[in-house]
């Protein structure tokens, strides 16, 4: 059992999550019905992923509090609902 991460695990599990929602994005849009079923839930959640990972990669933290120096912030290419979500910075 893991007590704690560390910054690289949590990166790792971040980007690895990124990569599993992209490779799914069309089974996620077929399932699609919440708040709008409008198929393209899957696509924005890869691309607002893919965004974030690519700015996580910009960065290399040893721990988890070093990266909360740079704190996380709504990609502007943010799209569908959670442009407006309350969960999005």
């Amino acid at each position: 059992m893991i007590d704690s991460i560390s910054g690289g695990m949590l990166r790792q599990m971040i980007l690895f999550g990124t990569a599993c929602i992209t490779g799914e994005k069309q089974a996620i849009n077929d399932l699609n019905v919440f708040p709008v079923p409008d198929g393209d839930t899957g696509t924005n959640m890869s691309l607002t992923m893919q965004t974030a990972a690519g700015e996580l990669q910009k960065h290399e933290c040893a721990t988890v509090s070093p990266c909360r120096r740079h704190p996380p912030r709504r990609p502007s290419s943010a799209r569908g609902s959670c442009r407006w979500s309350r969960i999005c910075p």
